[in-house]
């Protein structure tokens, strides 16, 4: 049986959840049929990172290295480039792309799975196609990078970008731009009472429990606002009242999960965990 936790010092969420605001130059670029965070290969000025020997066998490795080695970027994308804006079809030739650094340079990534075994999917080594998404939520528009694995390579195949409202996923893409930004609109979407999982640094041990509906403003982790990003490894969305939002760090050292569930036709957050 779960216990309310009335006690539990904020600290203990506030450390593991607090990354910062998801700052990026993405926030600021105008959507269109150009790479959203790209610069001229000839001035990017970060050091390459060598991609792992084994970075083809996740997608994970794999795009670690696409996004901090401009080299590697430009061997791994099927020229002509397919770039899809609204329905039309204008390709990109290989002397006119640009490095495109993604969300390496964010504090924080987001990643949203349709239910808890899909979690496990970001290390399935059976994994052939993978979407990364930019989601602008004040403009109103996504824009996908599409990447297959073909003959044992990672490949980036196609770029799309789309009004939200096309997306698969835009009922809960809407639902959470307001959740995200309007504070009264939060407040009436958090089941009362939710459930709440930390991991007690003083005791090495996971406190497991239920807090009122009322604490969640003492314990919410700071939420990107604007622009999220989404990796979809194959998770279906459509037709599915469940939600897991990951809120983490490429450092490793944030990692929260905020789990929502549909009650009729009402977004509701259930559980909050780190």
């Amino acid at each position: 049986m779960k216990r309310f936790l009335p006690g539990i010092s904020i600290l203990l969420l506030l450390a593991a959840c607090s990354g910062g605001r998801q700052e990026s130059p993405a926030e600021n670029e105008t959507v269109s049929d150009t790479p959203v965070n790209a610069v001229p290969l000839d001035t990017q000025t970060v050091a390459d990172v060598e991609p792992p020997k084994t970075a083809d066998k996740l997608f994970d490795d794999f795009i670690y290295g696409f996004m901090k080695n401009k080299t590697f970027q430009l061997s791994r994308i099927k020229f002509p480039l397919d770039n899809w804006v609204d329905g039309q079809n204008k390709p990109i030739a290989r002397e006119a792309w640009k490095y495109d650094y993604m969300y390496s340079r964010q504090d924080i990534y987001t990643m949203i799975f349709n239910d808890e075994t899909s979690l496990d999917s970001e290390e399935d080594t059976a994994v052939h196609n993978v979407t990364v998404e930019w989601v602008y939520l004040k403009k109103g528009r996504v824009k996908q990078y599409i990447f297959k694995k073909e003959n044992g390579l990672w490949q980036l195949v196609a770029l799309n970008s789309h009004a939200l409202s096309k997306n698969e996923n835009s009922d809960f893409y809407s639902f959470y731009r307001h959740f995200a930004n309007d504070s009264l609109y939060q407040a009436e979407h958090v089941k009362d009472p939710f459930a709440f999982n930390t991991y007690d640094t003083d005791s090495f041990q996971d406190l497991e429990g239920l807090l009122n509906a009322d604490q969640w403003a003492d314990f919410r982790p700071e939420l990107p606002d604007n622009v999220i990003t989404n990796i979809n490894y194959g998770q279906v969305y459509r037709n599915t009242g469940r939600r897991i939002l990951v809120i983490s760090s490429l450092s490793g050292g944030m990692n929260c999960k905020l789990k929502f569930q549909k009650e009729g036709d009402k977004w509701m957050l259930v559980r909050l965990e780190n």
